[in-house]
């Protein structure tokens, strides 16, 4: 509710003479209902035709015009801007097609001049009523409203301040751009179903100021595709009930107690109702090891995977397991609903950031990956894979790529469905060079996933001096050396010596390395001069 000393003694004397004469009976009503002044009645006078461009249209106090609605598309209605003005204290109501029940208000959005943006619920029409502060339809004064649709576009419902944004010729979303006080919702119209597995994974843009925020989420919840929760550290879904919630935090909002929160941009999962300075139901933890922001200009992937069995979801970022929490979320958040939407929200309060995502569908594929390897076999990259149980799968693509963005087609192997364990393999001889590789399984709806990268040395002659194949999987490093004696160093993006050992000429060697985090390492080899030879990047995966 207002603070109304402060809100009346900015208007003007007679303005305040006006309302202040009818406060008793408005804190009254208050008392009844929570929409103190949403007006009804009012006279019709015709039909708006909203487009994707904003239009104006000369109206008066009282008047209401009926309009189309779709469920998932976004309705404006303004006096603020876009060509919309007016010079006297504005309401703006939206009511249902019988004019009884409210579906959104405005009051002073701008100073005395009020705007509305709400998303459909529901296919049919809808009013929008023009009309003088506390329902005063007297006197006939005239204003210009301003109006437009936004059209759901691909499989998302987007609420609020969310918009569709092209990046790099990919559709996503932008949750909220660099604005402060802005939220943005959306949600997939095909819900998740929790008695099955399944993976979500989205590339998320979290902003380019580290000193910015508050952050995105992926969320969960059986209730509607077009609700939104509260703005600031909420980061879009405060108050929304029954809901699971992946938090990306890039905001502090628990400094200097840090009793529920951390320093570093944070993962966590929240069944609450409530993110702001409330216990998670997991983490927090540091969404990179490393504790860097992650509001940095990159582009940062995250997968949700959900494992039935175990009732276990976990937290992928950047393809490191980060965060993992065993609840039955049917039983005790869905209300025993297994089918829930499923979206991802954001927000800025008092600080802000430009936030999206680009979207991929969710994956339920009825298949078991044991394990994924390389070696070289006559200097060529040999792939192996071992599957169970993959009924329903077509076929399978081995992609190389150097830069973990783009990726090339290798070769393409049939499913044989088979019951039991399968071991499959595929050679790449189109290079020598040290790349990284990815399987992807296919199945017969079209549906796809696929692995964490890994490395692929280059195999060359056993008279070169280089090392022939190393590979760093499930906390095991392997090294093949064809040379001479060599030193070598692995090592952490932030600087941290994991490991420092010497290999002989001539061997292969397999090291146990407990404890290692998933994520990307540095493996240096030095000679018996003390120069350094090579400096691999290799990806630690845990199957």
């Amino acid at each position: 509710m207002k603070n109304y000393y402060n809100y009346f003694m900015a208007k003007p004397c007679t303005f305040r003479i006006q309302k202040l004469k009818s406060i008793a009976f408005y804190i009254f009503l208050f008392i009844k209902t929570t929409n103190i002044f949403a007006c009804t009645g009012g006279t019709s006078n015709g039909s708006l035709s909203l487009t994707s461009s904003y239009q104006t249209r000369s109206v008066k106090n009282g008047e209401y015009y009926t309009f189309n609605v779709t469920a998932c598309n976004t309705y404006f209605f303004t006096f603020c801007d876009n060509g919309g003005s007016a010079s006297w204290d504005t309401e703006l109501t939206l009511l249902d097609d019988t004019g009884t029940s409210q579906l959104s208000y405005s009051d002073d959005a701008c100073g005395t001049q009020s705007s509305i943006t709400w998303t459909a619920s529901y296919t049919g029409t809808a009013r929008i009523l023009i009309s003088q502060y506390s329902c005063n339809h007297d006197q006939l004064n005239s204003a210009t409203l301003a109006f437009k649709l936004t059209t759901k576009t691909g499989s998302y419902c987007i609420t609020d301040n969310a918009s569709n944004l092209t990046v790099g010729g990919k559709s996503c979303i932008q949750l909220t751009p660099e604005v402060n006080d802005n939220k943005g919702c959306a949600w997939n119209d095909t819900k998740v179903n929790f008695n099955n597995d399944f993976s979500v994974t989205m590339d998320f843009y979290f902003g380019n100021n580290i000193n910015g925020a508050d952050g995105s989420t992926i969320v969960f919840q059986p209730n509607s595709p077009t609700v939104c929760g509260t703005t600031g550290g909420e980061l879009g879904t405060g108050g929304l009930a029954n809901a699971v919630v992946v938090e990306f935090d890039t905001y502090d909002n628990d400094f200097p107690t840090h009793a529920v929160d951390i320093s570093p941009d944070h993962i966590a999962i929240d069944t609450d109702g409530s993110l702001l300075n409330s216990t998670h139901a997991a983490g927090p933890i540091a969404a990179l090891a490393s504790n860097a922001s992650i509001d940095d200009g990159l582009t940062h992937t995250v997968e949700i995977s959900w494992t039935k069995a175990t009732n276990t979801m976990s937290v992928y970022f950047d393809g490191n397991l980060r965060l993992s929490l065993s609840e039955d979320f049917i039983t005790t958040k869905f209300g025993g609903n297994n089918l829930v939407y499923w979206g991802a929200t954001a927000s800025t309060g008092g600080l802000n950031n430009q936030q999206y995502f680009c979207p991929s569908a969710p994956v339920v594929l009825p298949t078991q990956l044991i394990s994924f390897k390389t070696e070289c076999v006559n200097h060529n990259k040999v792939f192996y894979w071992d599957i169970t149980h993959e009924e329903n799968i077509d076929y399978y693509l081995l992609e190389k790529t150097t830069d973990g963005q783009s990726y090339q087609l290798i070769d393409e192997v049939e499913s044989t469905e088979s019951s039991t364990v399968k071991t499959y393999s595929i050679i790449d001889n189109t290079s020598n060079e040290t790349t990284y590789y990815r399987l992807k399984m296919i199945d017969k709806n079209g549906n796809f996933t696929s692995t964490n990268l890994i490395s692929g040395a280059a195999c060359k002659n056993s008279n070169e001096n280089l090392i022939d194949y190393y590979s760093l999987n499930n906390q095991q490093l392997t090294i093949k050396n064809t040379g001479e004696e060599l030193s070598y160093k692995l090592i952490s993006t932030t600087g941290q010596l994991i490991l420092e050992k010497n290999i002989g000429e001539n061997t292969k060697e397999s090291i146990a390395i407990p404890s290692l985090n998933e994520g990307i390492y540095f493996l240096q080899f030095t000679n018996k001069s003390g120069n350094l030879t090579e400096n691999k990047r290799v990806f630690h995966s845990i199957n």
